[in-house]
């Protein structure tokens, strides 16, 4: 399913990417997953993005996401799953 919609946000520039990410965190369609990788020289810890609560709902059209520019403008960027 993934290779399905493997570059179909390309077009969009990295800070909407951000804000979409962010709103859809907000919304609980994503969730965040932390694991720390310890090792000898330093600890890192690695963010993992997966479907959160709400996913199934985005996929089934029952719920949307919106972004906005602050400009009071809105203006919808539709993408289909």
């Amino acid at each position: 399913m993934a290779d399905k919609y493997k570059g179909i946000l390309k077009s969009f520039k990295e800070a909407d990417v951000r804000r979409l990410i962010l709103q859809m965190l907000i919304q609980r369609i994503l969730k965040e997953t932390f694991v720390n990788n310890k090792n000898q020289f330093a600890d890192n810890i690695i963010v993992y993005l997966g479907p959160g609560r709400f996913a199934q709902k985005l996929m089934n059209n029952q719920i949307t996401v919106s972004i906005t520019d602050g400009t009071g403008v809105r203006e919808e960027a539709k993408v289909d799953f």
